[in-house]
């Protein structure tokens, strides 16, 4: 068995906001993976575990030129590591997945049989017009399961002939549930009907034989 641990914890952002002084442009992210494995006389087991989340604000890039103005026509210019955003802005991920493989030794073969897991989700909070004015902003939730499982049956290593044959199937569902548009852009007079923005959701399913 082993463990592998990261941790990365950035508290100190390379600039500021200089919309309130919070600090710019920092992480913080951390991951845990093991992998254990069982041997019988014919037939060996290996799990794999995985997690691992990630905190940060480096969604707000890119931000205005040097010598340009803001969305709104008045910001300018923050500095090379600064932004001066009003929006409660940011991007979490977190991820998990586990793996199981199973070989087993038959008298004239090998029994492969591979099952896997994954889920991932994602909230993204950027401000997208750069400024300290609300005029353009999205909020986009994603969600992502992924499963798959695989069967082979295998040659012997000392046999005359390679050869394999087997059966897959993928299952994949991911989507934004949803993805928001706000901000003064998104409400009226520009979208007569969105008094609180735009929220569109979009999923797509995968089944792969």
């Amino acid at each position: 068995a082993d463990v592998a641990l990261y941790y990365r914890n950035q508290e100190e952002g390379w600039g500021k906001n200089l919309f309130n002084g919070d600090e710019a442009n920092w992480v913080d992210n951390k991951a845990v993976r093991s992998k254990w494995m069982l041997q019988l006389e014919r037939t060996q087991m290996t799990v794999s575990v995985d997690w691992s989340h990630t905190d940060n604000d480096l969604c707000n890039q890119p931000r205005q030129i040097r010598r340009g103005l803001g969305m709104d026509g008045v910001t300018t210019y923050p500095g090379f590591y600064n932004y001066n955003i009003n929006y409660d802005h940011g991007s979490k991920a977190t991820q998990r997945g586990a793996s199981l493989k199973i070989d087993r030794q038959l008298d004239r073969a090998r029994l492969v049989n591979i099952t896997s897991f994954r889920r991932y989700k994602n909230n993204e909070v950027p401000d997208q017009d750069h400024t300290p004015n609300s005029l353009l902003e999205f909020d986009v939730e994603s969600d992502v399961k992924a499963f798959t499982q695989e069967l082979q049956l295998q040659s012997l290593a000392d046999s005359d002939i390679s050869w394999v044959v087997g059966a897959f199937y993928m299952y994949d569902k991911a989507g934004y549930v949803p993805v928001g548009f706000g901000g003064g852009l998104f409400q009226p007079p520009f979208f007569p009907f969105a008094n609180e923005g735009v929220n569109l959701n979009a999923v797509q399913k995968t089944d792969s034989y």
